[in-house]
């Protein structure tokens, strides 16, 4: 690894730089060998964690003003619980003012960088179930972000990447419940759904009760969703409303649901479940499969493909895996 160049800040995914800083307060509390042993393989499974890391030695090699402030928030870090809230928010606290050091990282506003900033995010094939104040179930899939905000007028949800399954709770103060994209709004009526936002469009899937969907741009156009239906739209259009199936949530339960699903489009569901990178051969795209998956073991879910269609696997490394014809 190169230590002649600076690392461009931007180059670096924000949940990367999060986990460099992570692995930075534990080797600083820590000689454990096998600590030292998991960093190295953490560290050699991606270029971005190199750099990741390199930047960090940049920053703690020029510190001077943000020195103190760096400590306290280490200090931070410290006291609280391993896996909790708020450890989650010491560490986001502590990469901000590296990040944000006269010689540090710059916080810039991507996608990923305003996600990563949210109230609440899960990490590639990480999953959480949160009880929010008024009693509502909000599950995050893997890779989602959500902003959450409770006033005495209103509870409001944006989701920022990835997707939600909300059961709602009935609100002893009577607030309207709104759950916004970029795309548009949805205002949830008693009722269990789930969203999921995509590049350039939305999709929402109702199971219970109804939900109010309107586009962005079209305030004063408005679809109803009802049980066991389905809709994509986007911010100037309100698609066509089609039925909804409750294995589209199967990751509730940490499973893949496939009924005669074109393996092109099942990887790229799968990919999103696993860390690294997953490529299909065209040629395989359109091929057809059905079953049921658990979640819990990727690798396992793709060794099992080449025993029941006639396809193998090429890893070029551990996290990056292309399935070609057998």
């Amino acid at each position: 690894m190169s230590h002649g160049t600076s690392i461009d800040p931007r180059s670096i995914p924000p949940l990367v730089a999060q986990k460099a800083v992570e692995w930075m307060v534990e080797l600083n509390n820590s000689n454990d060998a096998i600590l030292q042993q998991q960093f190295a393989e953490w560290l050699s499974q991606h270029p971005d964690h190199q750099r990741a890391w390199q930047r960090i030695a940049e920053v703690n090699a020029s510190l001077t003003g943000a020195s103190t402030a760096i400590g306290s928030a280490m200090a931070q870090v410290a006291i609280t619980r391993p896996q909790s809230s708020g450890r989650r928010r010491a560490l986001k606290a502590l990469s901000i003012v590296i990040f944000a050091s006269g010689s540090g990282w710059i916080m810039t506003e991507t996608d990923a960088w305003h996600s990563w900033r949210a109230d609440e995010n899960t990490e590639v094939g990480e999953y959480r179930t949160l009880i929010l104040a008024d009693g509502t179930r909000l599950m995050l899939n893997t890779n989602s972000a959500v902003n959450i905000s409770f006033t005495h007028q209103h509870r409001y949800i944006e989701l920022l990447k990835g997707e939600i399954l909300v059961a709602t709770a009935k609100d002893a103060q009577g607030r309207p419940m709104l759950v916004a994209t970029r795309h548009g709004n949805l205002q949830p009526l008693g009722t269990r759904f789930h969203v999921k936002l995509d590049k350039d469009f939305s999709q929402v899937g109702v199971f219970e009760g109804r939900v109010a969907v309107r586009a962005a741009a079209l305030p004063d156009q408005e679809s109803i969703v009802m049980p066991g239906e389905f809709l994509i739209f986007n911010e100037n259009t309100l698609g066509n409303i089609k039925p909804v199936s409750e294995s589209s949530v199967a990751w509730v339960d940490g499973m893949i649901v496939a009924s005669n699903m074109r393996l092109g489009d099942f990887l790229l569901e799968l990919d999103r479940h696993r860390k690294g990178v997953i490529r299909c051969d065209p040629a395989l795209s359109d091929m057809r499969i059905s079953g049921s998956f658990p979640l819990q073991d990727t690798d396992l879910i793709l060794k099992n493909l080449t025993n029941i269609l006639p396809v193998k696997m090429q890893y070029i490394t551990r996290y990056w895996v292309t399935l070609l014809p057998a």
